[in-house]
């Protein structure tokens, strides 16, 4: 069983869970909460449907934001989580594999930035 990264909080946890079941389904996320873009996500619109997106407001773990992690590596705690690569993958699933784990990276870390930690006391203020 994969473990996550010892500097990740719950609330960090549930984040990339989430994201990562999206990504790896396919769906695209538009932060409709902030009403930003997430930017550079454009870069995978090959693997995520990007005209129909999965809604921040619509997303049930989006209460733990607060208390996200803003500061650590998410990509390297979803990695930690995801452990090892699957034998058997070859080399295209591999690659198609890793930028999911980029594209869903990207996303947290967004998420984190715009909703996490001190940016949630900022807007609550």
């Amino acid at each position: 069983m994969a473990t996550f990264a010892p500097t990740s909080t719950d609330a960090t946890r549930e984040l990339l869970s989430a994201v990562w079941c999206l990504v790896a389904e396919g769906r695209g996320l538009v932060d409709d909460v902030a009403g930003t873009p997430i930017r550079g996500i454009e870069h995978y619109a090959d693997l995520l449907d990007l005209e129909r997106p999965q809604l921040l407001s619509l997303l049930p773990q989006r209460n733990a934001l607060p208390e996200t992690d803003r500061d650590g590596d998410l990509e390297a705690d979803l990695r930690a989580w995801l452990g090892h690569e699957p034998a058997g993958l070859d080399r295209v699933a591999a690659r198609e594999r890793e930028r999911r784990i980029k594209a869903a990276g990207l996303i947290a870390q967004h998420l984190a930035a715009t909703h996490g930690g001190a940016a949630a006391v900022a807007q609550a203020a």
